[in-house]
């Protein structure tokens, strides 16, 4: 008797395929594109209809829904993800529009900043972030967890009482660097734009754990050991433009047991995940090491979420961290021995490995 081997689609497929072929609808009813950052490869393509940006807007607009804990007479929001083809500026304007439109919400405004990456330096950037903040004095920021450490590290999240983060994967103790000792919350959202963009997940303000939207994706862990570690493969349910089934995202993610619709303290869409980070790119595929696990113990060791890796010498660069104007640097703590049996560690000045107000490139 033959098996039938199941049929995946792959980032590989989505380049390959020219997106007209990709569409389920009429091209006429294409409203909008999106592509991805391209930061491993050629950017894919996803399209949407009026149906599909409405979708976009009411699931990642979840995430802010987090925010209601902290009953805040205005959510006063930072946009400082990019705006344009990347997924994240737009996708975070609908979600605010979404969030006017439900009762019981606070008034929203959004200050549609970008990152501001195209500016002539990282410093004129941050500069420009910092006159910005003295205007709006906002309440909640918007961005990826590289920008959210640089804006820490120049003393620039006074205003701020949540930050929302995504487009990276993050790590537990970055999150309690920029949480301030219980000054602000930080929530995180999770997606991809090759199947819908950032609404697919988002964590709480009581919880770490992302919680799969499972009402809009149906999701799968390729490859699950019993660890609970294994390959996110999403089918879209509800995008009309560019459907997509059995998408191999390949993040590695860690079910949450007991987490999700099913735990009765946690009322959320569907199971709790944990994102470690990509399969192809990080440094697993030759270390067994994920970039969100290197991050965690750097942060908790005293050392800058700010690293470089280099595959062929399995090398490992690394600084202190570097607190803001006024605040002591917490003490350097001996780094575990499974990392550094793993790859050869090397210190350098603080402040020197490069900054992001994007997506971090952490390879050399």
């Amino acid at each position: 008797m033959s098996t039938v081997e199941p049929s995946y689609t792959t980032k590989a497929d989505l380049r390959g395929t020219p997106w007209r072929e990709a569409l389920g609808v009429p091209e006429s009813e294409i409203v909008r594109f999106h592509t991805s950052s391209g930061s491993s490869g050629t950017p894919t393509v996803t399209a949407y209809t009026k149906g599909d940006l409405k979708t976009l807007g009411r699931l990642t607009a979840r995430t802010l829904l987090g925010l209601l804990p902290l009953k805040l007479p205005l959510w006063r929001c930072y946009n400082a993800f990019g705006y344009g083809l990347f997924t994240g500026g737009l996708s975070f304007e609908a979600a605010a529009a979404h969030a006017r439109t439900l009762d019981g919400l606070p008034p929203v405004c959004v200050i549609p900043t970008s990152n501001l990456s195209g500016s002539a330096s990282l410093e004129a950037a941050v500069d420009e972030h910092a006159r910005l903040l003295r205007l709006f004095e906002p309440n909640v920021l918007f961005g990826t967890p590289s920008l959210a450490y640089v804006l820490w590290e120049k003393g620039l999240l006074g205003s701020f009482k949540a930050i929302i983060t995504g487009g990276e994967p993050s790590s537990s103790a970055l999150r309690e660097l920029l949480r301030g000792c219980g000054q602000r919350t930080v929530i995180e959202a999770y997606g991809l734009s090759e199947v819908l963009g950032p609404g697919v997940a988002q964590s709480s303000s009581e919880r770490d754990e992302l919680f799969l939207n499972e009402d809009a994706f149906e999701c799968e862990v390729l490859d699950e050991g019993g660890d609970g570690v294994g390959e996110l493969v999403i089918s879209t349910r509800l995008h009309e433009a560019t459907p997509r089934r059995r998408y191999r995202t390949g993040d590695a993610v860690r079910v949450v047991k007991g987490g999700g619709s099913n735990d009765v303290k946690c009322d959320r869409p569907g199971r709790a995940v944990t994102v470690l980070g990509r399969l192809s790119s990080d440094f697993s595929s030759t270390c067994g090491v994920y970039l969100s696990e290197i991050e965690e113990v750097l942060v908790s060791h005293g050392y800058s979420p700010c690293f470089e890796l280099a595959d062929e010498e399995r090398s490992l660069a690394v600084e202190a961290l570097r607190p803001p104007a006024g605040e002591s640097a917490p003490p350097l703590l001996q780094l575990p021995e499974w990392l550094t049996t793993a790859v050869q560690v090397s210190v350098v000045e603080a402040g020197s490995m490069r900054r992001s107000l994007g997506k971090s490139c952490r390879r050399r």
